[in-house]
């Protein structure tokens, strides 16, 4: 194991894993710290959060480079994977990617579409008690009047994670309703363009692959590219030391995917005056 690219701390596999795994069988312990897949460049930048980390000797130089959000569309091309510590950018990505510019893309996470689905029948239950009644005109207010409450409650409790997870939803939902929402006559229609958007299957040769983080570890690209890398790590979203190492671990993960070309993509102002820490 590698503690360092431990991020499932939320099932029991934290930072802390490791060690207690040596505590109990005495293991005998190798080092993992070389790497066989990254460039030399994408190594360099993984370093300022992993120092023990190296390439392999003959690993080429690679490529590295910041974009602004502007700038994916015209930069990538089925084989691509593209990444994100959240799950709204994936959707609208995708969204702009298979609709305005005709690529074939796939976001990858079934639980992922669970989610948004069984958020979006929750609202439109509440909204009305009928789905067939609440889609399309009461969609978008019954959303946000819903996140509203549970915002509230989740300020009360302290739970900041939630209120950035259920934000993050309903604001893929919201990227699928403006996309598509009027096209569909049905509740039950808009939640099969929904479930349309994501394939665990789809291959990457043929399609621009979208995936968070956390589904995308174990996975490697040519190309990977990186959505609002400024806003990482996100150890706002954390509130105890486990899960702030584990937001430093998500961006380790992030940074060690490619084994060609790294695009790190930056919010518009921060593209010239940006450090990695």
């Amino acid at each position: 194991g590698d503690p360092q690219q431990a991020i499932f701390g939320f099932a029991g596999s934290d930072d802390q894993s490791w060690t207690r795994i040596q505590e109990a069988i005495y293991p005998t312990v190798f080092p993992l710290s070389i790497t066989y897949r990254c460039p030399q460049s994408h190594v360099a930048l993984a370093r300022k959060l992993v120092p023990q980390l190296e390439a392999a000797p003959d690993a080429a130089q690679g490529h590295l480079e910041v974009l602004s959000p502007t700038d994916i569309k015209h930069r990538t091309r089925p084989g691509d994977l593209i990444l994100c510590r959240f799950t709204a950018p994936l959707i609208g990505l995708c969204l702009k990617l298979v609709i305005h510019s005709g690529i074939p893309a796939k976001v990858r996470g079934r639980d992922l579409c669970s989610m948004l689905v069984t958020l979006a029948k929750t609202v439109a239950v509440r909204a009305s008690g009928d789905l067939s009644h609440a889609f399309p005109d009461t969609f978008l207010p019954a959303l946000r009047a819903h996140v509203q409450r549970k915002v509230a409650i989740y300020e009360k409790d302290g739970k900041t994670s939630a209120i950035e997870s259920i934000l993050d939803r309903s604001l893929a939902l919201e990227y699928c309703f403006d996309a598509f929402g009027s096209q569909c006559q049905r509740f039950d229609d808009f939640c099969r363009r929904i479930e349309r958007l994501f394939d665990d299957e789809a291959p990457l040769t043929s399609h621009v692959i979208l995936a968070t983080i956390h589904r995308a570890k174990g996975d490697e690209a040519d190309r990977v590219f990186l959505l609002k890398t400024d806003s990482m790590p996100a150890t706002f979203l954390a509130e105890k030391d486990w899960q702030i190492q584990q937001e430093h671990n998500l961006l380790y993960v992030a940074l060690t995917r490619s084994k060609g070309s790294l695009f790190l993509v930056l919010s518009p102002r921060r593209v010239s005056n940006w450090n990695l820490f």
